[in-house]
């Protein structure tokens, strides 16, 4: 008998098909659907037929139904703030904690900092509104000593795009007020050369604000290896007898290679590893990573900015390091074999046959940055 009644009550739970919010569809024994409004409207329940005939018509009706029942205060049906967090809370069960952490910290911040954020409901927001909430936020970030590129508010539009967009889909809105702001043209990062100079001037600069940092800059500068290949080092890639790192993966093509160290990159090595096993925070061995993960390419594009120096990244150093080597003489098949190329110095060539070669017979350990 129970079973019966499990059944029946599935049955029936089938013919109410919930489209979104406040929007539902009855489908009878006849399978034609009847569509319906159904929320609360000023603290009141409202149920009310839709006369629509497709799912888009039936969302402009309930949009209709809303504004009807509004208040002449222009109160609105569904505040800005309970929905955010409605939002946040369908994104964490859709996808992964980790893919919508700058959902989080800009959500979080648009509530924290958005006039009014309480007492607005998202029919409410404007283009222009939301214009000048960027405009202080940027003001606000910059005088507490932050950054606010670009980059930072192309990054808080396309979120909050993606929210606006949503509340379209559930007829919430009939228009989206983030299409009404401009994307900001984001500056790419510099694809020149640093100089050696230049080199100095920002090593200088990390030093006092990040060591660490500073570190990495020089085993860029003094190895010419990428990111990547610089995080994945270990005591055991460093063959000092014969003066090269072994064993070193080429991310893109997860392939191994060994690269030449100059004098200069040697001794720096060494003073690495001494660096290490002088410190007290754990027990340096052979498969200790040599550098920290960190977010360089923002470290370095921050030291540039005050010591005004063009946008440079880690990438930037290493087209330095290997300018250099081109400059003095270095065989370009013996370059391009050190840095993992197969195509035997041809992309060198290319990048940096602007140089003037100073002998075809460069001899690597009189080469200083």
């Amino acid at each position: 008998m129970s079973n019966i009644t499990e059944n029946s009550a599935a049955k029936k739970s089938k013919t109410w098909i919930r489209e979104s919010e406040n929007l539902l569809r009855y489908c009878g024994s006849k399978g034609k659907g009847a569509w319906y409004f159904r929320g609360q409207v000023n603290g009141k329940e409202v149920r009310k037929r839709l006369w629509a005939t497709s799912k888009t018509a039936a969302r402009q009706a309930a949009l209709d139904v809303q504004r009807k029942f509004r208040d002449s205060s222009g109160k609105a049906t569904h505040p800005l703030k309970s929905y955010v967090q409605r939002y946040l809370n369908q994104r964490a069960t859709i996808k992964k904690p980790e893919t919508v952490k700058k959902d989080i910290w800009v959500l979080n911040e648009f509530s924290c900092s958005y006039p009014d954020f309480e007492k607005t409901g998202i029919h409410e927001v404007t283009p222009e509104s939301l214009n000048c909430w960027l405009n202080d936020l940027r003001v606000r970030r910059i005088q507490g000593g932050h950054r606010f590129s670009e980059r930072t508010k192309n990054i808080h539009r396309l979120i909050l795009f993606k929210m606006f967009k949503t509340a379209m889909k559930e007829g919430l809105i009939t228009g989206n007020p983030v299409s009404g702001v401009e994307r900001e043209k984001e500056k790419p990062c510099n694809k020149g050369i640093p100089t050696p100079n230049e080199f100095q001037i920002l090593f200088q600069d990390l030093e006092k604000k990040n060591s660490e940092a500073a570190e990495f800059l020089k085993a860029v500068g003094f190895s010419g290896l990428g990111t990547a290949e610089l995080l994945a080092l270990t005591e055991s890639n460093l063959n000092f007898e014969s003066g090269y790192i072994v064993n070193i993966v080429r991310k893109k093509t997860n392939l191994t290679f060994d690269s030449k160290m100059t004098r200069q990159c040697i001794g720096f090595m060494r003073q690495r590893i001494e660096h290490l096993k002088k410190g007290k925070e754990q027990e340096h061995c052979l498969n200790t990573p040599l550098f920290k993960e960190m977010n360089y390419n923002e470290i370095f594009h921050d030291g540039c900015r005050r010591c005004s120096l063009p946008r440079y990244s880690p990438r930037s150093f290493r087209k330095m390091y290997i300018s250099r080597l081109y400059i003095k003489g270095v065989p370009v098949n013996l370059i391009a074999k050190w840095q993992g190329h197969s195509d035997q110095g041809q992309l060198i060539l290319k990048t940096y046959a602007r140089f003037t070669r100073e002998s075809e017979n460069g001899q690597l350990d009189n080469i200083e940055i």
